[in-house]
């Protein structure tokens, strides 16, 4: 089989080559045959569990070494364990973590199963108070931000103050912004949505609201989480305005939202349906 053509996989063989070209430098790091006991690299990731970030703590007493003609970066057997030690103690669920499920729920099209099998790595298996059904994968904040690419809004936010949904903000004003990231709620009341998050860009769409005489709806206190309002926040003559900056179908296009003749949610694979048995809500 070929080496992987996919990204990440291509970024991981680039810096594990790297690493590799910095311990070979000192020759007193290059050994005839394996240590007693050394644990390879990729037995520390796949058997142990351990990240790339894991072991940077540890690559300083890495040694390269031959093994049936194949060479490859081995490290002490205390040191693997001290630090499955350590992340298991960091590994337990807290009440800031969120559940797989709600994660799979709001983010169908992007949780297959060869991704999910990639960043469980990263997660810590368990249950919790509150949580019903089998044990399952929780994903902390900075694991789901870096490898799910998504912002966060917790169920105490609130729209107008913490956040403002994409589709809230008027066209006019929404040209003078950079596109907002998508977000996921602590609870999985709805789908993935692109939200202002920023408090900087929060002050200036309410200020740019008020300029052109739009209305961004801050008072509300409505909940993150909670359903859009049926009614409208731009009126009929304010929508043939924004036609004149460009069709709706580009701007929802460039904002990464469906038109309203595609598919907005995606439909579950059989993967995605094993996953949310997982918790009972």
């Amino acid at each position: 089989m070929g080496a992987s053509k996919r990204k990440r996989n291509v970024d991981c063989s680039e810096r594990n080559h790297e690493l590799v070209k910095e311990i070979k430098r000192d020759s007193n790091k290059v050994l005839k045959w394996v240590p007693a006991g050394y644990v390879s690299r990729k037995e520390a990731m796949r058997k142990h569990k351990l990240t790339e970030d894991d072991l940077k703590e540890i690559n300083n007493l890495a040694v390269y070494a031959e093994k049936r003609g194949q060479g490859g970066l081995y490290y002490p057997p205390g040191e693997i364990r001290a630090l499955v030690l350590h992340k298991s103690a960091l590994n337990e669920v807290d009440e800031n973590m969120i559940s797989e499920a709600t994660l799979v729920k709001q983010l169908k099209q992007r949780c297959d199963k060869e991704f999910m099998e990639f960043v469980r790595r990263f997660a810590a298996r368990g249950s919790r108070s509150g949580h019903r059904g089998r044990m399952t994968h929780f994903y902390s904040v900075a694991v789901i931000e870096e490898h799910f690419r998504v912002k966060i809004i917790s169920a105490e936010s609130t729209e107008g103050e913490d956040f403002i949904r994409a589709q809230n903000v008027p066209v006019q004003v929404r040209v003078d912004l950079p596109v907002p990231p998508l977000c996921i709620w602590t609870t999985a009341t709805g789908r993935a949505e692109r939200c202002f998050v920023e408090p900087d860009q929060i002050r200036k769409i309410l200020d740019l609201a008020g300029t052109c005489g739009r209305t961004v709806r801050k008072s509300e206190r409505r909940r993150a989480g909670d359903e859009p309002p049926e009614d409208p926040l731009v009126t009929p003559a304010e929508i043939d305005a924004d036609h004149m900056v460009g069709s709706s179908a580009d701007r929802l296009e460039e904002y990464g939202m469906p038109s309203s003749g595609e598919d907005r949610g995606g439909s579950f694979s059989d993967y995605g349906n094993e996953l949310l048995e997982e918790e009972d809500f």
